[in-house]
């Protein structure tokens, strides 16, 4: 017959109907799943043997009987899970958890529900009505979840409190009774001592059925007080999630910080942070596209000149280069006008002006497209109304004509309006006619007026009058920069055939190439410029009437210069000039003589042109080099260019120059500058002066990119205002917290809580502080005072966003609320401080401190740590290629098989942003796509469309924030951006003489930029891989369960919420149609499937902002990755969770459509973490024949950051020496994994002891807490360089030494210089090194490194991938534990001398106290050792060396007591004695009748020596615990005295339970020999009569 447990049974291999001892094989080992699946089952049988065993156990009490042991044999017998579960660490721990978690929870429940259901009333009274009512809402699950709900929220503190204790309290009886044997799972206080330590039987003790209840006591007070603090957490984060989803302020200020340090969002609330990641999405889609063009032009261009001119840097191909650049620059920011060679000068018009005029045919002739809706303007309602009063009165007085009456339109204005009093000084008949007109605008015109305002609206379409479609509301269509300059286009081919040799105009092959390189130049141009044309439409689409007319008056003035004006001073974002900023030598060179003429022609010089067309300058003043110097100072301090693009300035920069540079006359000083103008207003050697000053770019590269990257700023940033507005109004809509109020009663009201007070400017604020609003706008012409970006542009009216009112403003003076336009749409409103702190205010950051302490803090720790940091990432080929390997398991966690889907992996690698092939593909969309089996036309229409590939997929998924977020990489980037990184090397190549060394500077520039787009796509290829998979099994899943893309249904957020209001009390039916639909589209799997893998896949732009912040600090290496490994791990598993447990109701049936998705995705979560490193350890295991023995010794002997690590265990064939390869190295999860296996190695490391699993487990979790903060606390690869040579005193961590103790100060020097170059050394040097010498010919003695070790290919070969085996040599890693052993006991025996040679009165309790602590460490010193020992002999180390080696460093003697595994206790030495007598001696002199205590404190001290020789290193945990003798003594008195007592009266010393009398400590030395014969110290001292004085 079947039981209970059978299917546990089957799943762990074992049958029911047989024993475990019978089922398990001899020296079969039992697999972890297997036993894991046994603890399960193990602690189920646990609990029903924990009431059996405590009900035997009173018995006992009472009966004087041993029933419990009769019931453990039992339970023992019928337990088939017993031994499999034990046969682990892990089975033991899970069986513990079981055991303990099942009842202990139920209890929880059970006794905080209680609680909260007698506030609701539920148990106070239970007659009468009251009573029938209670017993009808227990019926009812809905009024019971409704006042647990209600408890939740309006409980006080203290009631809350309550019903944690009453919870924790059953809990901890529930473990008390359920657990089966308390000694065995040991408790907390076992580690750390306290009243909840067990007691338990010594050996050959009898049974007492008092201690086993006393202790499970114990254990179930434990448990109640961890089961209140857990749950306490649990409240508190959950807490944390539900103040977070309702957008709320947080209503503690401890939970609110942290929530904001390790939220992804930070401050930011819930509603808005995917409104900021779509739009920084957009940002980058917009500057990966820039980019794209720019890479494709700098390879056209490079191809008009031969590869090896350019590969040897020659002057020519760099100048002809930079004139194809500039031209093309000039080509981009051009238009289709009239021909300039039509042009006449002007006869007043200087040549300087004609130019001017000349260049501005040649600016681009922008194409602006509207549309006229048929709504009327202001002015057309005005019209309209004229109109309509003037047919009116024609039609009323038509109608008067029969009566002979009639009536001035004056009046049949107001016709309506007259009242009976003002009729009274008319004459009788236009009384009359008033009277008639009134009646007859009742009757017909207020019901059918005779001119209607569509009638107006359509009369205006028809006849298409440009006068009257100014009266209808306009808005922009379509806005495109129109077509390149002809000429200029003909210019910049003429350049380009210059420089060609006459080889390649000759060779029509060649001339064809070039003629298509050219075209697509062209092409790639206007690319770039609809691109540019696409964001100013989006511009243009948001104004209202008014703006759009300002838009296409003014555009085409401005866009020419909004486009062209890149400076190298102005590329900081405020648009002021950049610190520190000189110009470049060359440019500098041409200000000055520029200036030098201007100067000279103030100062009465006259200009002339010779034949040869060159103009010089006669007479006039020079300016000294220093004047010049010091003008051009003057001037760069005064330039400024206004942020943004605003139609109502000028657009470029300004400044103020001196009177000399406007030819006014220069008698003032000439470094005032007092003359405000503008870079558009200057000409001829003006512009060309100024052009210099400031840098001017005459790069079309350059133009691309900053153009694009400042106008997608302007551009998306208004855009997320927008966006911001529209999640408000949704919100709002959908009954939740919105992200906006109007006021602030409002949004006190709307963001409190229940009892909450809130501050302004605290918890919430106005977006823009300081805004004030006006008929011309909110802060027309200028910014609010605490919002980044540019001020407000008055002429850039818009229109409303969705349900929001038209502008207004109450006017002051008027005391009315008036019209206004809306310039910014959310600066008046008021909305949580962390969105204004998060979005709105400008950041503040530690690189523009510039004290010293902070210049020197970034140059000498910050600066470092970011080039180390780039060396072993990004500059490091080897670290490259294992970063693509680990990625890959991301993939693999969420259930999806790496490389499987073939046609996912073609379009990731085409969509990568590499100079590799293959990558960065132009592709058309819909090329590749196939059709999927019932799919109609229509679908597959739509995803044609959206299937998207190359450099379109990418920008794409840019926008969905699914790429270009690699975790280490974004720390770097940050850590650079900290210190300004690159500013030198920019500041340095342009003024360098040295030609080479310039090229150098701006190669390893690129060689940089290219290793990050490497490093970049490795990460994103698994994302963009993942992205695809996601998407196909979200869509085949929907399909499958029954939903077409026409259908609407609840996705899985809709479903939780479903969830939500049923469990408030609504029907599935009520909540369904509350909740809103989706549609199964293109657009809804793409968002899905983006979602998945940003919370799934670690992703820089979701790390908090206290772990980015850490990267300033000097520890830590790349401190991003582990956390986001944590918060995507449980992300994983919460939404395969999600998936399995996800109910929709589609054509009527409720279903679950990805539950299969779960499944898979948790199936792959565990492979990942769990089953591949196991699986790996267990098969190499086999392979090579590894014991459970040897792998536990590997442990000690691998690097300290490997001894939690997957240890793979190699075993050399020949010499059957082990090696190691760290398969965490390589594994992205291992952070997770990591403390789960450092407590397995904690506990199986104390299974031997007396004190149960508890303790051992509790240790294993403060280690375990120690291994996941590592990454964030240890020190960074450059700090340890550092602390290596200043702290550590020229050793490693690892115990190597950097210089020798003997070397001179020089060579010191020059080793730790060497030291610290390490830690910056990129490239893999170290492992390049090996894999050179591996390479060599196995006869060649230039295999053998310095240290005459040889290395094989294969086993480098594979370090290139991180799976390196690591030979472990015990003999020579030997030396450095002997070191450390050496060191620490050391440090132990100094615990005692520096206690009681401090100097001062001391006492004998403070002398034994002393002695006990440092044989108390020095215990565990020798226990470390023994155990190298042992394990050095397990790893088949050679003994006789081995011996040998330990002899030689740590003594015969002291090598055979711990070898033996006997303990040697600390010996005072006789230095020790005489530097006693000599501090008593010097107390002595202040008080002659002191003694010295170590007399009172020798024989105590001599009888623990005496009891600590018989310990055993191996099988001992520490040494037993010591009562000091003197512990119950009076405070001794210090005052003088006249006499000790011969005999100290009621001490005893208690040694392992034994009492032994002190003896007489001032006696004959033959006594004393023979009361302690093994006190070698005392007897010495007697001996040599070392009596005080």
């Amino acid at each position: 017959m079947a039981g209970p447990y059978d299917e546990l049974l089957k799943e762990i291999g074992q049958s029911s109907s047989v024993s475990t001892e019978e089922n398990l094989i001899p020296g079969e080992e039992v697999g972890t799943f297997k036993s894991i699946m046994a603890g399960i089952g193990s602690g189920l049988f646990k609990i029903p043997e924990g009431i059996a065993s405590l009900g035997a156990t009173l018995i006992d009490l009472g009966a004087d009987t041993n029933k419990a042991a009769e019931v453990e044999e039992f339970f023992a017998k019928i337990n088939p899970f017993d031994e499999a579960a034990a046969a682990t660490t892990a089975g033991k721990i899970t069986e513990l958890i079981t055991n303990i978690a099942i009842p202990g929870g139920i209890a929880f429940k059970i006794g905080s529900g209680a609680v909260k259901a007698a506030r609701g009333g539920k148990y106070l009274n239970l007659s009468g009505n009251t009573g029938k009512n209670i017993k009808k809402g227990i019926d009812n699950t809905l009024n019971k979840s409704r006042k647990i709900k209600a408890f939740n929220e309006s409980a006080t503190s203290l009631e809350k409190a309550a019903s944690y204790a009453a919870g924790a309290g059953a809990a901890g009886v529930a473990e008390g009774i359920f657990v089966g044997d308390v000694e065995e799972a040991g408790t907390f206080g076992d580690l750390i001592g306290g009243p909840t330590q067990l007691e338990r039987d010594l050996e050959g003790q009898t049974y007492d059925p008092a201690r086993e209840i006393l202790n499970r006591v114990k254990f179930g007070t434990e448990g109640a007080l961890f089961t209140g603090a857990i749950g306490s957490v649990g409240s508190a984060i959950k807490k944390l999630r539900s103040t977070a989803a309702a957008g709320k302020a947080a209503d503690n200020s401890f939970l609110e910080f942290i929530r904001k340090s390790i939220s992804p969002r930070g401050k930011i609330s819930e509603g808005a942070f995917p409104i900021t990641k779509e739009i920084e999405g957009m940002q980058a889609a917009d500057l990966s596209g820039s980019l794209n063009r720019v890479q494709e032009l700098d390879g056209l261009i490079a191809g008009m000149f031969p590869y090896y001119k350019r590969l040897i840097g020659d002057k020519a191909v760099d100048e002809g280069r930079k004139t194809l650049l500039a031209k093309m620059s000039r080509l981009i920011t051009s238009g289709e006008g009239k021909s300039t060679s039509k042009l006449i000068r002007g006869k007043k018009e200087t040549l300087d002006e004609f130019q001017v005029r000349k260049e501005e045919f040649r600016n681009i002739k922008p194409e602006i497209k509207t549309n006229y809706l048929k709504n009327l303007t202001p002015k057309g309602e005005e019209v309209y109304t004229k109109q309509l009063n003037k047919i009116t009165n024609q039609e009323i007085n038509k109608i008067l004509k029969p009566y002979n009456l009639g009536l001035p339109e004056k009046i049949t204005k107001r016709i309506g309006k007259v009242r009976n009093f003002e009729l009274k000084d008319l004459p009788k008949e236009k009384q009359e006619a008033i009277r008639i007109a009134q009646k007859i605008i009742r009757d017909r015109f207020e019901k059918t007026p005779p001119f209607t305002k569509t009638g107006f609206i359509n009369e205006i379409f028809t006849k298409k009058n440009p006068k009257q479609l100014n009266l209808l509301e306009e808005e922009i269509k379509n806005v495109s920069l129109g077509k390149m300059n002809k000429e200029l286009k003909q210019e910049f081919i003429d350049d380009v055939l210059k420089l060609q040799s006459k080889g390649v105009l000759k060779n029509s092959k060649q001339g064809d190439i070039l003629r298509q390189d050219v075209s697509d130049m062209f092409a790639t141009l206007d690319l770039a410029r609809i691109k540019l044309g696409s964001l100013f439409e989006i511009i243009g689409k948001r104004l209202d009437t008014t703006g759009t007319r300002n838009f296409k008056k003014l555009f085409e003035r401005k866009v020419t210069t909004w486009l062209d004006r890149s400076y190298d001073a102005l590329k900081s974002p405020t648009g002021q000039v950049l610190d520190n900023y000189i110009p470049a030598k060359q440019a500098m060179s041409t200000a000055k003589i520029g200036l030098q003429k201007l100067h000279r022609l103030a100062t009465g010089g006259r200009e002339s042109v010779l034949e040869n067309g060159e103009t010089v300058i006669t007479g006039g003043r020079e300016l000294s080099e220093s004047d010049l110097q010091q003008t051009i100072k003057n001037i760069i301090g005064t330039v400024r260019r206004e942020q943004g693009f605003q139609l109502a300035n000028k657009g470029d920069p300004y400044f103020k120059v001196p009177d000399f540079f406007v030819g006014k006359s220069s008698a003032k000083e000439v470094f005032t500058v007092n003359n405000p103008t503008s870079m558009s207003e200057l000409t001829g050697i003006q512009k060309e002066v100024m052009e210099s000053i400031m840098g001017k770019n005459k790069d079309v590269l350059q133009t691309i990119i900053e153009a694009t990257q400042s106008l997608s700023t302007f551009t998306r940033g208004n855009q997320l205002k927008d966006e911001l507005l529209k999640t408000d109004q949704l919100l709002k809509k959908e009954g939740r917290t919105g992200i906006f109020a109007d006021t602030p009663t409002e949004a006190i009201k709307q963001f409190a809580r229940p009892g909450q007070t809130l501050t302004q400017g605290v918890d919430y604020g106005q977006v823009g502080q300081g805004v004030r609003g006006d008929t011309r706008g909110i802060n027309a012409g200028r910014g609010a005072e605490n919002m980044r970006g540019p001020a407000t542009d008055p002429l850039q009216s818009l229109k409303p966003i969705g349900d929001e009112p038209p502008g207004s403003f109450f006017n002051k003076r008027t005391g009315r609320t008036e019209p206004m336009p809306i310039l910014d749409p959310i600066a008046q409103k008021y909305t949580l401080q962390g969105n204004i702190d998060g979005i709105f205010k400008p950041l503040k950051d530690m690189s523009k401190d510039m004290s010293l302490p902070v210049k020197l803090y970034q140059n000498l720790i910050l600066y470092p740590k970011a080039t180390s940091q780039m060396a072993k990432t990004i500059l490091s080929p080897f670290t490259h290629a294992r970063n693509f390997i680990s990625a890959g398991a991301f993939a693999m966690a969420n259930g999806m098989l790496p490389f499987a889907d073939r046609e996912a992996v073609r379009r990731a690698l085409n969509a990568l942003q590499t100079p590799l092939i293959g990558t960065r593909k132009n592709i058309k969309a819909g090329t590749n796509i196939k059709r999927l089996k019932n799919e109609t036309d229509k679908e597959f229409a739509m995803r044609k469309e959206n299937y998207l590939e190359g450099n379109e997929f990418y920008q794409k998924l840019l926008k969905l924030g699914v790429v270009n977020s690699q975790v280490q990489l974004g720390d770097l980037r940050n850590l650079l951006a900290d210190v300004q990184f690159g500013g030198f090397t920019g500041n340095a190549a342009q003024n360098l003489d040295n030609y080479g060394l310039n090229r150098m500077l701006k190669f390893l520039s690129k060689a940089k930029k290219t290793s990050e787009d490497l490093y970049t796509a490795e990460d994103d290829f698994w994302k963009i891989f993942s992205f695809i998979g996601e998407g196909n099994r979200l869509r085949s899943s929907y399909r499958s369960a029954g939903l077409s893309g026409a259908q609407e249904f609840h996705d899985l957020a809709g479903a939780r919420r479903i969830k939500e209001l049923i469990d408030d009390g609504m029907s599935r039916k009520q909540a369904e149609e509350l909740v809103p639909t989706v549609r199964l589209d293109e657009d809804f799997l793409d968002r899905e499937a983006a979602s998945i893998i940003k919370n799934n896949i670690p992703n820089y732009a979701y790390v908090g902002d206290f772990v980015k912040a850490l990267r300033k600090l000097p520890f830590g290496n790349f401190v991003s990755f582990p956390a986001e490994i944590i918060r995507t791990g449980t992300n994983v598993v919460e939404r395969g969770l999600d998936e399995i447990f996800y109910q929709t109701t589609i054509n009527g049936k409720l279903v679950n459509p990805l539950r299969t998705v779960g499944l898979r995705r948790l199936t792959g979560m565990a492979f990942t973490t769990a089953a591949v490193p196991a699986g790996v350890v267990a098969g190499a295991s086999a392979i090579y024949n590894v014991t459970e023995e040897e792998r536990a010794a590997l442990k000690n002997y691998v690097a300290s950051w490997s001894k939690n690590s997957t240890l793979v265990p190699i075993r050399d064939e020949k010499t059957g020496k082990l090696s190691v390869i760290d398969f965490s190295h390589s594994n992205a999860y291992d952070t997770l994994s990591r403390p789960i296996q450092t407590i397995l190695n904690k506990v199986a490391a104390g299974e031997g002891d007396r004190d149960g699993l508890m303790d051992d487990f509790f240790a294993g979790m403060i280690e375990a807490t120690k291994e996941l903060g590592s990454p964030f606390i240890s020190e960074s690869i450059w700090t340890e360089a550092l602390a290596d040579l200043y702290f550590r005193g020229g050793e490693t961590r690892e115990g190597f030494r950097v210089w020798k103790e003997k070397d001179s100060l020089g060579t010191q020097f020059q080793k730790g210089i060497v030291h610290l170059a390490q830690a910056q050394a990129p490239l893999n040097w170290k492992q390049l090194g090996r894999l050179g010498l591996s390479m060599k010919p196995v006869d060649d003695v230039g295999r053998i490194d310095k240290n005459g070790k040889q290395y094989q290919l294969g086993n480098e070969a594979l370090g290139v991938i991180g799976f390196r085996a690591q030979e472990i040599d015990p003999n020579k890693s030997i030396k450095y534990k002997i070191a450390k052993y050496n060191s620490d006991a050391r440090k132990s025996k100094a615990l005692f001398t520096n206690s009681v040679l401090r100097g001062g009165v001391t006492t004998p309790k403070e002398i034994v106290d002393a002695y006990i602590n440092a044989n108390r460490e020095l215990f565990k010193t020798q226990k470390v050792l023994n155990k190298d020992i042992r394990d050095a002999i397990i790893l088949n180390a050679d003994e006789s060396e081995l011996t040998m080696t330990l002899i030689n460093k740590i003594g015969k003697k002291s090598y055979g007591r711990i070898a033996n595994n006997i303990f040697s206790p600390v010996n005072i030495s006789k230095n020790v004695i005489r530097g006693l007598q000599d501090v008593t001696e010097e107390i002595q002199k202040t008080n002659p009748n002191f003694e010295n205590p170590f007399y009172d404190a020798i024989g105590a001290i001599s009888n623990i020596q005496s009891q600590l020789f018989s310990i055993n290193l191996e099988e001992e945990e520490g040494i037993p615990e010591i009562d000091n003798p003197f512990d119950n003594l009076p405070e001794p008195t210090i005052a003088p005295v006249g006499s000790i007592p011969s005999q100290v009266q009621g001490a005893s010393a208690i040694v392992g339970g034994n009492n032994i009398s002190l003896p007489t400590l001032v006696t004959e030395a033959q006594n004393y020999q023979a009361s302690f014969p093994f006190d070698t110290l005392g007897n010495a001292y007697n001996q040599k009569k070392v009596q005080p004085k």
